[in-house]
């Protein structure tokens, strides 16, 4: 619904001690589009899994915050090495075919859902938070350079 971009920091996320915002073009500023940085730290090489980023509580003020961005179809829009997010997505099974994963490439993913009767252990209409990420980076290395190139990115 809404193609209205907002800063990341507009809604109540953790937060790296200080927010230093980067512009690398016109483009990017013409569109709305402020990178920011954020408090994830990535290792090249580094595989982790089930870090908590931090901890928040949330007043009903903020939690309408969120719903109110999740009722207009926000989608968050993440850039590493200015890759954009990549989203995964299982195409559902039909009577011809069993379901499978596709990787959909489109500019960013949701920042929650409303929950319906078709989802089991939720409550129809009452908006819920993506609050759980896997980053998947993918890299290529070559004898010509040193080090890695990141060439992908996904968000699951």
């Amino acid at each position: 619904k809404t193609q209205l971009p907002y800063e990341w920091y507009s809604l109540p996320f953790c937060r790296p001690k200080e927010i230093v915002y980067s512009a690398e073009n016109l483009g990017e500023i013409l569109r709305g589009d402020r990178i920011e940085n954020s408090p994830y730290e990535i290792g090249m090489h580094v595989e982790e899994s089930c870090k908590v980023l931090c901890r928040m509580v949330y007043d009903r003020g903020e939690m309408a915050e969120f719903a109110s961005k999740i009722n207009e179809d926000y989608r968050v829009n993440w850039i590493v090495d200015n890759l954009p997010a990549a989203t995964r997505v299982v195409e559902p099974a039909t009577a011809e075919s069993p379901s499978r994963i596709i990787t959909i490439y489109e500019r960013g993913f949701p920042l929650g859902f409303k929950g319906s009767a078709d989802i089991p252990g939720t409550t129809e209409g009452i908006a819920y938070v993506y609050n759980h990420h896997r980053l998947v980076l993918k890299y290529h290395t070559d004898p010509a350079f040193e080090g890695a190139r990141i060439v992908g990115f996904e968000v699951e």
